[in-house]
């Protein structure tokens, strides 16, 4: 069924082993490739013609084409070699012709398709093993790094601590009580650092016991209470506190779980109310937050419970790492229940209605738990750790305006806390009477900054861009303005643009204040019009 040597086919592209009589017998796959068809070699040496797989009958193939397969269609200029080079024997019992020629063409097309696939494959394992890779390095890299910031953290907060306890000047220990806010705000984030990593290397599995999970539901959101009414914000809390069922929960990481949806309702609900609610379902629990804050827009929905996602939308506080809501998602999995959202803004709602509905299912009874992680003996008392008590600390300066400074700080005194004497501060003149207008919407570098610039000028403080504009339009004419980048509502880059568009302003001197490090940061304010 092979054809006759010497046969060609009238459209084929043939090569001849005498024209290489003198020189070593090789492929010609340069000519195959150059050509980008199927190449026949009308004639094989004996030698090499041993070499192929027989056929049917036993014959040895006299003749043989080489084909070269691209994985995909294009011209020369896609790429220069093919994926790969078949060389195939011809039949010797039938002649090499047309339709012999538009079958190896078919049979090309169909290896060059399936050769697709497999590089497609391979293309996606290996990329699917490369960030498995980046995602360990960038466990190992949170884990050391969480372990190594404990340390120094924990050997901070105790002399401070100590210090606190033992000073009898008013000034001075609020000073130390602002030290110790914000090393317990730093160390809750290492711990959620840490949550992430032990999750990750499946070393976070959790100490499971009977809970009466609605009394306990009830008296962790009722440490919110204060300071959300406080932020006149209507505060309900409507959990199942007489029903005798018990839920197998980690006490410690259902903390986490309530204050987490709880805070996170409160930076983002400037007014209306927060519901917290907590019912028995046949088989399961669901326990519910409820807002009328600003609402989810809907193509954030889907990344809500993506770490380090941030939603752009108006807050109490731009402060915050994007960990709160992934971390609980994860903390609700590991209790074998599942989280979901539903969220909308004014914009995307039909009503007007706006806010968020986070609803957590956890199944009853323990079958779903790790048995070797279940602890049966129901403990009475459940301690508001740390944790706890450095949110509500948190949210407090969320809910903290400018005004309530008068109260007690040490920027109220005639004294500065000797702060003022460090830094560059006595390069600055002043006078008593010069307005420094202070915007940030972090309350304790408010109150840091204050106690610098007091003795010096008179300081003026607004929360975010937004309030910065209403005092100025209200009579406030600051010599010099510093202000936060990272705002809610109005940030630091629209309070300049603005500030420069206005005639009585814009020649104002205007200093950005920001967390951000490296000299890119500093290029970027000074390439905004900032002063400093």
């Amino acid at each position: 069924m092979s054809h006759r040597s010497g046969h060609n086919s009238p459209g084929a592209e043939s090569t001849s082993s005498s024209d290489t009589a003198s020189a070593p017998w090789t492929w010609p796959i340069a000519e195959a490739v150059a050509s980008r068809r199927p190449l026949l070699v009308p004639s094989l040496p004996p030698d090499v013609a041993q070499t192929l797989s027989r056929r049917s009958w036993g014959d040895i193939p006299r003749q043989a084409v080489v084909i070269p397969i691209w994985s995909f269609e294009g011209t020369a200029s896609d790429a220069m070699l093919p994926q790969a080079v078949l060389i195939m024997g011809l039949n010797t019992r039938r002649p090499y012709d047309k339709d012999y020629e538009e079958w190896l063409e078919h049979f090309k097309s169909g290896l060059a398709v399936s050769l697709a696939a497999v590089l497609s494959w391979e293309a996606e394992t290996q990329r699917a093993q490369q960030l498995a890779q980046l995602d360990a390095a960038k466990t190992s890299f949170f884990s050391n790094v969480s372990h190594e910031l404990r340390t120094p953290l924990t050997l901070i907060m105790g002399p401070v601590q100590d210090a606190a306890r033992a000073a009898r000047d008013e000034k001075q220990k609020e000073t130390l009580k602002l030290a110790m806010r914000n090393v317990t705000r730093l160390s809750r984030l290492v711990d959620s650092l840490m949550d992430f990593t032990r999750i990750e290397a499946g070393k976070l599995l959790g100490n499971f016991k009977p809970v009466q999970l609605g009394a306990f539901t009830s008296d962790l959101a009722a440490l919110f209470r204060s300071i959300i009414e406080k932020s006149h914000v209507e505060f309900i809390i409507d959990c199942d506190t007489k029903s005798q069922i018990l839920c197998y929960v980690d006490p410690d990481l259902w903390e986490k779980i309530v204050f987490n949806l709880i805070g996170n309702a409160f930076k983002y609900t400037i007014e209306g109310s927060i519901w917290v609610r907590l019912r028995f379902e046949p088989g399961q629990i669901r326990f519910t937050v409820r807002d009328t804050g600003v609402g989810i827009p809907k193509d954030d929905i889907p990344k809500v419970f993506q770490r380090f996602h941030r939603v752009a939308s108006i807050s109490r506080s731009h402060e915050g790492t994007g960990i709160g809501l992934s971390l609980t998602k994860e903390l609700v999995r590991l209790h074998g229940g599942t989280i979901m959202v539903d969220s909308a803004t004014v914009a995307d709602s039909r009503d007007g209605s706006h806010g968020s509905i986070f609803t957590v299912l956890l199944p009853l009874g323990k079958d779903h738990l790790p048995a070797a992680h279940v602890d049966d003996t129901m403990s009475a008392e459940h301690r508001h750790r740390h944790y706890a008590r450095g949110i509500v600390e948190e949210a407090t300066q969320w809910g903290r305006h400018p005004d309530s400074n008068v109260m007690k700080t040490p920027s109220d005194t005639s004294d500065s806390g000797g702060s003022s004497s460090e830094g560059k501060v006595d390069a600055m003149f002043f006078m008593k009477k010069d307005i420094l207008l202070l915007v940030d919407d972090n309350a304790d570098m408010r109150q840091f900054i204050r106690s610098i610039f007091n003795e010096l000028c008179t300081v003026v403080e607004a929360t975010n861009g937004q309030e910065a504009l209403e005092l100025i339009d209200n009579g406030v004419k600051p010599i010099v303005v510093l202000s936060d980048v990272m705002m809610p509502g109005i940030d630091g880059y629209s309070l300049l643009r603005t500030l420069r568009e206005r005639p009585d302003t814009k020649l104002l001197p205007i200093i950005f204040l920001t967390a951000k490090a490296g000299e890119d940061s500093r290029v970027d304010g000074l390439l905004s019009g900032a002063d400093e």
